[in-house]
């Protein structure tokens, strides 16, 4: 499980890194790319919080109706993210920029990276020999 949570978030410093020199690269404000760089570390987690459900098991093949409650938290947790992007007196705190719905796809597909490492990782794992972790007999 250790190795499994270093690749997840390996994979989202990556990613977040890479599209924070990106989009200073580009000229992109400092607030607006602050936004879409927690955007992308919501989105992210969300995804990888599905992915988290079973350590062998696909994502994909993991029915949704198996933990409700998971579900309705990420809604919540991205629901509260819009809205703290939306919000005027959050912009300030937080020093972001509202997204545009373009922004959120971006955000959205920028984000797909982690769940497919996710799934890499876990192929990769069951492909293993089992190792034993009883002691010598």
């Amino acid at each position: 499980m250790i190795a499994q949570v270093l690749v997840g978030g390996l994979t989202m410093a990556v990613i977040c890194f890479a599209a924070w020199i990106a989009l200073l690269e580009a000229d992109v404000a400092e607030a607006e790319a602050r936004g879409m760089i927690l955007a992308l570390l919501v989105v992210m987690q969300s995804y990888h919080v599905f992915s988290c459900r079973s350590e062998r098991q696909s994502a994909f093949g993991v029915p949704l109706r198996n933990n409700r409650l998971l579900v309705v938290g990420a809604a919540v947790a991205l629901g509260i993210h819009i809205l703290a992007t939306e919000l005027p007196v959050m912009q300030s705190l937080l020093s972001i920029a509202p997204l545009a719905p373009e922004t959120w796809f971006a955000v959205a597909m920028l984000a797909a990276p982690v769940l497919i490492a996710m799934e890499a990782w876990k192929r990769w794992r069951q492909s293993q020999p089992a190792v034993s972790t009883a002691g010598p007999t």
